[in-house]
């Protein structure tokens, strides 16, 4: 049986290269959406991560763009007048080399705005009754694991089980960029 804290050990990000269209009336919510997988036990969210996330995307891509528009919902990692925040976007600017890049925080309770947002619906409708979860570990691992009841609790077993861990949770990083 896993543990409450063991279940819960997964964040996502998801982002969506929009195609813009050559005219008004073409829609603009259309293009390549990718869902990055973290272990949210090890891999904390920060800015950084997502500002690494971000340029691995845009790195993959055949032609380089020369504008990046960065649409956030506004939470801890995103709130764009948060000093560590405008860190990692004026890393990303310098590492990208664009001519123009925006990021944007959508106004509460309108993250609808967001393309990466109005997406989801869709999203959530393909992974419906599907499951992340990771490979059982040895028994002692698994007892371990048991007795932890929070993400801290396993935190603080770091050095004891993070082999196991992430050998575990390895099923799940092979999907961790999933192209829809």
């Amino acid at each position: 049986k896993e543990s409450s804290a063991a279940s819960d050990v997964y964040k996502r990000q998801v982002y969506m290269q929009c195609d813009v269209p050559d005219s008004i009336d073409k829609p603009f919510y259309r293009g390549k959406v990718t869902v990055v997988v973290n272990d949210s036990v090890f891999q904390s969210s920060n800015p950084m991560r997502h500002a690494t996330a971000l340029l691995k995307q845009i790195q993959n891509l055949q032609e380089k763009p020369k504008v990046v528009l960065k649409f956030s919902d506004g939470g801890t990692d995103h709130r764009t007048n948060l000093e560590h925040v405008k860190l990692a976007a004026i890393c990303l600017f310098k590492e990208l080399d664009v001519d123009l890049y925006v990021a944007a925080r959508c106004a509460p309770g309108q993250s609808w705005i967001n393309p990466a947002e109005r997406i989801m619906s869709i999203l959530n409708i393909g992974l419906q009754n599907c499951a992340l979860s990771r490979e059982k570990g040895s028994e002692k691992f698994e007892q371990t694991l048991s007795k932890c009841t929070s993400l801290d609790n396993i935190r603080s077993k770091r050095e004891e089980i993070r082999e196991e861990w992430e050998a575990s949770l390895e099923p799940v990083r092979r999907l961790s960029l999933i192209h829809i």
